[in-house]
């Protein structure tokens, strides 16, 4: 097998594995290096590189990153306004249980 041969194969088992899991933070993550992986393969494959399949990996994978950093941004405190930070403690996971014994439970999350 050539190194050009594993190269694809690692990258498609990134994107396999990143489809198979639940996690968006993880999936983007096993995306990210199927990407870089492919780009990789783009540039070694032949004896000039493949200027516009790396292009457009590149443009994918740019993409899928600032999809991630908006996930982490809105699953951190920095997304909490200023006046509600104090509570931000009290919840776990997006979720809090208000009073004792109610029941009732706040998502923060969208549906």
């Amino acid at each position: 097998m050539l190194f050009s041969d594993f190269l694809v194969l690692a990258a498609a088992g990134m994107f396999i594995l990143g489809y198979l899991i639940i996690n968006q933070i993880i999936l983007r993550t096993m995306l990210l290096i199927g990407t870089a992986l492919y780009i990789w393969y783009y540039a070694v494959f032949d004896d000039a590189p493949l200027w516009p399949a790396i292009w457009a990996s590149a443009a994918t994978g740019s993409a899928n990153l600032i999809g991630m950093l908006n996930l982490i941004y809105r699953r951190s405190a920095w997304a909490i306004p200023k006046e509600f930070r104090d509570i931000y403690r009290h919840f776990e996971n997006g979720s809090a249980k208000v009073g004792h014994g109610s029941g009732v439970i706040i998502s923060l999350r969208a549906a």
